[in-house]
């Protein structure tokens, strides 16, 4: 390019060519100012003003411009290094002042730098070495001597750490991580994943799982120690699937990593299990079913939401073996883990109503009131009154004479089970088996084979049943017009039951099993003509109850919700 002189002589030159006047004129000299050349020291004090003022991405690009023009200045490469650790980009604070100390062994800030750097990413012994070697070049050096023994303090520190980790003393480890922060800076990612664990183990999930997000924009998605601790968190909130999608992610970053994969075949076979118990219950293979869901139980124990939900499955499928007492303390697990689970309370009723007595009906009536007070869907509401009205009716009836608990069923028990009940219950006290017995013996025979009868003939006849479960009293059974708790109590003669002879009930019941013959003979009967169209009545309404049942079956609760 040519120079402005040179351009100003080519100028006169071919100004020859035109044609002017021949006019003595007066020759105009112009001066132009040279352009000041941008220097390595404009560059670097540029950088450090924008340092001042906090710009320190704007800093990094005009240490760069001066390092450009000056790449042998260690000084341009500890400044930058600056920029970088205000900025938390470690690695590149570690490659500047590498190259500081290469082009001066004594250059103290590089030393430092590095150090800071190593200490944020958490590699302390590596710090403790370049801060070492920084003392070797200069023992006098006071900030060198200073941050060995803060690097020194800090490993102290974390050893104490591990310690209080190792003792589940969490709440002290929390505090000593606030500590370590303040040594390590608030993005030192070790010190960040430690404090989500320790939340998690002291059942803060939700506090861990906002700060796992918070983590996601600084370390990345990417990153599978949070993908790790992340999937923990879901797990603990009962997002199962989610948290196996986390840990299928960091398995494929990091196959060879151990604790991921080892957590990750544990959360896959959770999932199996759920799976088969699910299916098992369907089908209506209870055993099967808890035995699914009791494995889940042992591989979830991280998890407090899904203990819930798998302690309630298991109360269910224990519920539908008649084992109510059991499918009480599972169902009670699910409430210790969640206090606000409305179907458990709902459930956990049910089981109470069914093992009957006054103490579980009226823990019933109050697991029924604590579902209505939970519960926000006014349909389930009016459903859940109606069945806290049938415990209360249970209650009062449970201080009288109870029929199901004098066949030894329970409340919820099937036609089938009532009638396998009556018969074992019959046949023990049948009179003809206590012949050989003393008189105050065959009273008492007579009188439970009576009362056996009596309730046998109620709670066979689907329509007496049903009215009688409403809290209509026993005498009052046929009387359309009878309500609840509107007449007296106990068996009587009245309209309540067709005073059918016990040996009768029971001939016409055995003949009914045996396809009209009777096993065993000896028995005292008579015969009734009349009852046999009167027990075709009660069994048609039997098969009826069979199809609708009771309340769980019909409203908007169903006996079959599981999770």
């Amino acid at each position: 390019m040519a120079s402005f002189a040179q351009q100003e002589e080519e100028f006169h030159h071919d100004s020859d060519d035109y044609e002017e006047d021949s006019g003595d004129e007066e020759e105009i000299t112009q001066t132009i100012p040279a352009v000041p050349q941008e220097t390595s020291e404009t560059w670097k004090n540029r950088g450090n003003d924008l340092y001042k003022n906090r710009d320190y991405t704007a800093a990094i690009g005009a240490y760069t411009k001066a390092i450009d023009l000056e790449p042998s200045a260690p000084l341009l490469y500890t400044n930058r290094a600056a920029a970088y650790l205000m900025t938390h980009q470690f690695k590149e604070v570690i490659a500047d002042c590498d190259k500081a100390i290469q082009l001066d062994r004594a250059c103290s800030k590089a030393y430092l730098r590095k150090a800071s750097a190593l200490k944020s990413l958490g590699r302390l012994d590596e710090a403790l070495v370049v801060l070492n070697a920084g003392y070797d070049t200069d023992p006098k050096n006071a900030a060198v001597v200073q941050e060995r023994q803060a690097i020194i303090a800090v490993n102290n520190r974390l050893a104490e750490l591990e310690g209080y980790i190792a003792n589940g003393s969490y709440a002290n480890a929390l505090i000593l991580i606030d500590t370590l922060s303040r040594d390590l800076g608030t993005q030192n990612k070790g010190i960040n994943l430690k404090k989500v664990e320790c939340l998690l183990k002291m059942k803060r999930v939700e506090e861990a799982f906002n700060m796992t997000n918070t983590l996601m924009r600084t370390l990345g998605s990417g990153d599978i120690e949070l993908l790790r601790v992340r999937a923990q968190c879901l797990l603990a909130m009962g997002e199962v699937e989610n948290a196996f999608r986390h840990l299928q992610q960091a398995v494929k970053s990091d196959p060879d990593n151990t604790s991921i994969r080892t957590l990750y075949r544990s959360i896959k076979e959770l999932q199996e299990k759920k799976t088969t118990g699910d299916e098992a219950f369907k089908r209506s293979q209870w055993a099967e079913a808890i035995t699914a869901w009791t494995d889940c139980i042992n591989l979830a124990k991280d998890s407090p939401s899904y203990l819930a939900k798998l302690h309630f499955n298991r109360g269910t499928a224990l519920s539908k073996q008649k084992k109510h007492e059991d499918a009480v303390r599972d169902v009670s697990k699910a409430i210790f883990y969640n206090a606000e689970y409305t179907k458990a309370y709902i459930r956990r009723g049910d089981s109470y109503l069914a093992l009957g007595g006054p103490e579980n009906i009226q823990k019933a009536i109050s697991d029924y009131e604590k579902a209505i007070e939970l519960e926000n869907d006014e349909d389930s509401v009016r459903e859940l009154k109606k069945k806290k009205q049938k415990a209360e009716v249970a209650l009062k009836r449970s201080k009288r004479k109870d029929l199901y608990a004098i066949l030894g069923v329970t409340q919820d028990a099937s036609d089938s089970e009532i009638k396998s009940a009556y018969r074992k219950m019959a046949l023990k006290w049948h009179p003809d088996r206590h012949t050989d017995k003393g008189e105050e013996e065959k009273k008492e025979a007579e009188t439970k084979f009576k009362t056996i009868g009596e309730a046998y003939e109620i709670l066979s006849n689907a329509e007496k049943k049903a009215r009688y479960d409403e809290g209509i009293e026993i005498e009052d059974l046929d009387n359309p017009h009878a309500s609840p708790g509107g007449g007296g109590g106990g068996f009587g003669g009245g309209g309540g039951h067709g005073g059918v002879d016990p040996n009768v009930l029971f001939q016409m019941f055995m003949q009914q099993q045996m396809g009209g013959g009777m096993r065993g003979g000896g028995m005292r009967g008579g015969g009734h003509p009349g009852y046999g169209g009167h027990q075709h009545h009660g069994h048609h309404h039997g098969h009826h109850q069979g199809h609708h049942g009771h309340y769980g079956h019909q409203g908007g609760y169903d006996e079959d919700d599981y999770y």
